[in-house]
């Protein structure tokens, strides 16, 4: 991956809708929070070892917020991939990659962009260790991986665009 790459989050449309959902979401959790804080702070004092909710309401509010700054964080450096990937036979965000096991037995995982990963679907995320591994990938090539508690080493058996491929 690119530098560029490294500092940004490659999501698809329906991607950048679930994180923008789960900023409001954790924005309006911090708003109530901050209501209870009030409340608590009323009925038992605003000093930490005198009134059990306004401490917990605060070490709450303090995780929440560690959250919502991440969140941010990811939103700031978010580029919306709506394009598919090219048709070079390299593993890229939108593509299948078959990997064949020493036994022949063959396993196909989609690259999908940041927060569409669905294991059952076997969608891999791209900044996952697993998708890191096999970004850049053409048939052929070899790739030591760690599966089950066993090492073991796979061929690429093949590479192909699946566009678009997020949830």
């Amino acid at each position: 991956m690119t530098t560029a790459e490294l500092n940004e989050y490659v999501v698809s449309p329906s991607g950048l809708a679930r994180l923008q959902n789960r900023i409001a979401a954790l924005e309006t959790k911090l708003r109530e929070i901050g209501m209870s804080k009030g409340e608590a702070s009323e009925v038992g004092g605003n000093t930490w070892h005198d009134n059990f909710s306004f401490e917990q309401l605060t070490r709450d509010e303090l995780m929440w917020s560690d959250h919502l700054a991440r969140e941010r964080r990811i939103l700031s450096r978010a580029r919306i991939m709506n394009t598919p990937p090219p048709a070079d036979g390299v593993v890229h965000i939108g593509c299948a990659v078959q990997l064949r096991r020493a036994d022949g037995f063959l396993v196909e995982y989609v690259l999908v962009c940041f927060g569409d990963g669905d294991p059952v679907k076997r969608w891999v995320d791209y900044a996952s260790p697993l998708g890191r591994t096999l970004l850049r990938l053409e048939a052929g090539d070899e790739v030591d991986l760690f599966i089950d508690g066993r090492h073991e080493t796979l061929t690429v058996a093949s590479v192909r665009i699946v566009w678009p491929c997020h949830g």
